[in-house]
């Protein structure tokens, strides 16, 4: 599974979306820590 950092979930949030739309899957950190 991917890990992308808040900020790059922001950045690229659209496209993020998208994926989660088609079924893939990913975790989002802050500072190292899992927060989704």
């Amino acid at each position: 599974m991917k890990h992308f950092g808040a900020f790059e979930a922001k950045t690229h949030f659209s496209a993020l979306l998208s994926e989660v739309i088609n079924g893939k899957k990913f975790v989002i950190t802050k500072h190292g820590v899992q927060v989704a």
